[in-house]
């Protein structure tokens, strides 16, 4: 399959994944590479990184956001192998002192919780 980013320069869908790799940067022929430098499609292929390739095709909102949800993911993992860890549970005990209780609420105003983190 062979398309085209608005210039002279085709290339198939392998050819994308690879360019984040820089195998493939590196193979991009100085004719295909002035070519790219003049489309602004295709120029950020040409970026030095993988990093500086993502941000300048996604956007830096879109990169701030993938490393935040990449962040929240790690917190995430952590708390579910909690919840799934059968030897050592979070919560071991929770106790409310019976004096803390409003009557008419029925709410307590100190609640003691034992937890494992």
């Amino acid at each position: 399959m062979t398309t085209s980013l608005n210039c002279c320069f085709p290339f198939n869908t392998d050819f994308v994944g690879g360019i984040f790799s820089g195998r493939r940067r590196r193979d991009i022929s100085a004719a295909d590479r002035a070519c790219m430098q003049q489309c602004d499609s295709c120029a950020p292929f040409l970026l030095s990184t993988q990093d500086e390739i993502i941000d300048a095709v996604c956007g830096p909102e879109i990169t701030a956001m993938n490393a935040t949800l990449q962040a929240n993911i790690k917190r995430i993992a952590i708390v579910y192998d909690a919840l799934i860890d059968n030897e050592k549970p979070i919560v071991e005990q929770i106790r409310f002192d019976p004096n803390s209780m409003d009557p008419t609420t029925w709410e307590f105003t100190f609640v003691t919780i034992k937890a494992n983190f």
